[in-house]
């Protein structure tokens, strides 16, 4: 059920699937936008009809006003979130190259390195990352451990 209007069903409950930070656009320059209110969202959480199965990506701040949902998980999406804009933001400012081992294990230097080091920044899963690492242009080291 909502507390507020939109464009969700308000004759069904909603489950909180998964959240995803995108910063102001998503790849490519397009913006996202809530299925529920139709602005444009940087946070979002994929929320899950509980009648209908639909899965529908509305903005974090529409997830909260779905009374199903409870406040305790709206809070956990907004630290994952911030973790991740962090991180993305580390990557666009400081970071100088990346190794990637594999074991699936990738290290964020501040430095350009040209082979693994004890020194790194973020230690991450490489798959999860991977897109994100080429769209950043740093160097990237595949190292054979």
């Amino acid at each position: 059920m909502r507390a507020t209007s939109g464009n969700l069903r308000i004759d069904q409950g909603y489950k909180l699937k998964d959240c995803e930070y995108h910063g102001k656009f998503m790849e490519g320059g397009v913006a996202e936008t809530c299925q529920n209110c139709g602005l444009i969202i940087t946070n979002v959480a994929v929320v899950e009809g509980q009648s209908d199965r639909i899965l529908y990506r509305i903005g974090l701040d529409c997830a909260s006003t779905l009374t199903s949902i409870a406040p305790s998980e709206i809070a956990e999406a907004k630290k994952k979130l911030a973790r991740r804009a962090k991180f993305l933001k580390f990557l666009k400012t400081e970071a100088k190259s990346i190794v990637v081992r594999p074991s699936g294990c990738a290290w964020v230097y501040t430095t350009v390195v040209e082979e693994w080091e004890s020194s790194w920044k973020y230690r991450t899963d490489a798959d999860y990352n991977m897109a994100t690492f080429r769209a950043s242009g740093l160097p990237i080291l595949f190292d054979t451990e």
